[in-house]
């Protein structure tokens, strides 16, 4: 009987070592990620219905979607609500309209923001604000292709590449493949430069991308202004993951 109880200890002791190291995260620092929340909503086969997009507050939001798009806003009590819908004939729904132009202005900034934080934390190492960052990233990496996507009526309006696979990543504060990724990156001092300067270039284009068309009320309407952003963006998110580069693309 002694024998059958040390032998269970054993084992009980064996397999709290196991959960221990399982379980082991390294460390969290929660700070106030500026990135604009994006919601993808889809239809019954599948297919992208709309993304709506809020910036940190539940009284209003825009919606995009391949055609007609939406803004909502809700008064403080929830008893007033009102919605705009902004018109799209299918013809020319490839088309940025100046409401979606507005709506990705303030996406695309709030994402100048969380890069400018990002750079600098990967320039000191820090660590624990990388890694909690890195499910809000990925989850806005994931719906910000679906948001371009409906913007342009496309599937096609950002390379495939740049939708990140189910199994480079998970959308937790617990995710142990964050912080293999981030210890990747601690390991490899090349790879953290070369982070930082494509967070510089993506910003530079960005703001490109945001002069030469979002901002830009006289723009040629059917111009495509997003190439260069979209080069470097694919680059940054091949850093970003690991992503080995294929040679057609060095």
């Amino acid at each position: 009987m002694k024998l059958f109880f040390l032998r269970a200890l054993i084992a009980c002791g064996l397999f709290l070592i196991s959960a221990t190291d399982l379980f082991a995260l390294e460390k969290r620092s929660a700070y106030d990620i500026p990135l604009a929340l994006l919601s993808p909503r889809f239809n019954p086969d599948g297919t992208l219905d709309e993304v709506f997009v809020t910036f940190g507050s539940e009284s209003e939001g825009w919606a995009i979607s391949c055609l007609d798009d939406r803004y909502v806003a809700v008064n403080m009590n929830g008893l007033t609500r009102k919605d705009v819908v902004y018109r799209e004939e299918p013809e020319y729904a490839q088309l940025i309209t100046p409401f979606e132009a507005e709506v990705l202005d303030k996406v695309c900034q709030s994402f100048i923001k969380t890069l400018q934080i990002y750079e600098r934390d990967l320039a000191g190492f820090r660590g624990d604000r990388l890694r909690y960052l890195d499910p809000h990233f990925i989850s806005f990496f994931r719906n910000f292709h679906h948001l371009v996507c409906a913007a342009r009526n496309s599937p096609n309006a950002l390379p495939r590449d740049t939708y990140i696979e189910d199994s480079l990543y998970e959308i937790s504060d617990t995710s142990e493949k964050t912080d293999k990724r981030i210890e990747l990156w601690r390991e490899n001092p090349d790879q953290i430069i070369k982070l930082r300067i494509a967070s510089k270039e993506l910003i530079f284009q960005i703001k490109q991308w945001q002069k030469k068309e979002l901002r830009n009320a006289k723009r040629d309407v059917w111009e495509d202004n997003s190439k260069k952003f979209v080069e470097i963006y694919e680059l940054f998110l091949r850093l970003y993951f690991n992503i080995p580069t294929s040679p057609e693309k060095r």
